[in-house]
């Protein structure tokens, strides 16, 4: 005979429906917010899930809410980037409703594993992981952001396409060489420029963020130059 065993879990649902209104007792509410603004609304909605509630009891009182404030943000960035993984599959899906989140997914384990895997890019990451991150998050803004600054029609000329196409794998390519643990950039104006492109990258995920923070920190200590590297274009002003 066998054993069976019952995984719980729990539906995601839009923050604007009515089965978001109720919580049972035991339970909390974890948000996946995203981030949109006047000029640039968010493809996607915002959605939230009721999981259980975590009590962690410890000695000294106060490191007890710490920690449960520390575990419920993990479970919270577990549980977006599957919402975000799950859209990411086809660009048809509008919403997440319907995914669901079981308690393995936000065991105490998985979020040990997750807060290793996010906190390991830091300091470390590779030619091969930023190229990716590059691509994932930051290729196609800044595509966006530099054919806007050069003016570029809905029907451009293949010149420009290759011009603006260049522009951005000159970007990929300092950025990449940002893993190099000796490597330098001494042109001032450079080093912003490159900033200000990062800053363009999309942050939904954990590890985007991560890519994020850690290529702007490089960047930002590098204004004490060794090496001298520039890049080629005289670029617009992308903002």
């Amino acid at each position: 005979m066998r054993n069976f065993i019952m995984t719980a879990f729990y539906s995601i649902v839009l923050s604007t429906s009515s089965s978001a209104l109720t919580i049972s007792a035991g339970y909390r509410t974890s948000t996946i917010n995203f981030r949109t603004t006047d000029d640039k609304p968010s493809k996607y909605p915002n959605h939230l899930v009721h999981i259980p509630s975590v009590n962690i009891t410890v000695e000294p009182e106060v490191l007890s809410s710490a920690l449960m404030k520390a575990y419920e943000k993990l479970q919270d960035a577990i549980i977006k980037d599957k919402v975000i993984e799950y859209l990411s599959v086809s660009s048809s899906r509008s919403n997440a409703v319907g995914l669901n989140i079981t308690d393995e997914d936000i065991s105490a384990a998985a979020c040990a594993a997750y807060s290793s895997s996010s906190s390991s890019l830091v300091g470390k990451p590779s030619a091969s992981k930023i190229e990716l991150w590059f691509k994932q998050c930051l290729e196609d803004n800044l595509t966006l952001a530099f054919a806007n600054a050069l003016n570029l029609s809905d029907n451009p000329e293949p010149a420009q396409l290759s011009k603006v196409s260049a522009i951005v794998a000159e970007h990929r390519h300092l950025l990449t060489k940002l893993a190099g643990p000796t490597y330098r950039i001494s042109d001032e104006r450079t080093i912003n420029r490159l900033i200000k492109a990062v800053n363009l990258a999309t942050s939904e995920t954990a590890h985007s963020r991560d890519h994020k923070q850690w290529a702007t920190d490089k960047l930002s200590k590098m204004l004490k130059p060794v090496t001298t590297e520039t890049l080629a274009f005289d670029l617009p002003d992308i903002g």
